[in-house]
């Protein structure tokens, strides 16, 4: 499972606590008709990385976007608020969102009372920033032994001249059978 899908399941186990939400969806643009109110729906904008060590992992930025949606009239902006407290509390509580990332951050709130008119539904939208390391998911299964060469600095010498590996093999193993 990549690493988005995993923090994506964890923003769903949080936000199944909000009391105030009736519905949560994924990746839904805006509200239909027929769909209970108030409810959210999560999307990821566009990733950024970096490369992070030698080991081929890179440093992940990943937009986050909650969206709630509530039935369009007068007090709209109070039930926006509402339930936009609810989640961003339950945000606040996990910020590595059950250890899949390293830590999220709050960006802000944008509201939209127009778009979603015609559906009769009020728009806020939260933005999130989840960083995470990102590395290759390695397949061993098919690895049946694996050779061991030990170069050490020259280890017969005190002080240790040259202080970095001399070239010359000092301790070699073989491990078999791996998947025992």
């Amino acid at each position: 499972m990549h690493q988005r899908q995993k923090i994506r399941q964890a923003l769903y186990d949080i936000l199944y606590e909000c009391d105030e939400l009736r519905e949560l969806f994924d990746a839904r643009g805006r509200a239909v008709p027929g769909v209970n109110v108030p409810f959210s729906n999560i999307m990821i904008g566009k990733e950024y990385a970096a490369e992070y060590s030698d080991g081929f992992q890179q440093k992940r930025i990943l937009p986050i976007y909650i969206n709630i949606y509530v039935k369009q009239g007068d007090k709209s902006p109070n039930a926006l608020d509402t339930i936009a407290e609810s989640i961003e509390s339950l945000l606040a509580l996990d910020v590595t969102l059950k250890d899949t990332c390293e830590n999220m951050e709050y960006k802000g709130a944008d509201p939209d009372y127009q778009s979603g008119a015609e559906q009769g539904a009020a728009h806020l939208m939260l933005e999130y920033e989840v960083t995470y390391v990102w590395e290759p998911a390695l397949d061993l299964t098919a690895l049946k032994e694996v050779m061991i060469d030990i170069d050490m600095a020259s280890p017969r010498n005190d002080p240790q001249t040259p202080p970095a590996p001399d070239g010359q093999i000092d301790a070699s193993t073989l491990i078999e059978d791996l998947d025992q």
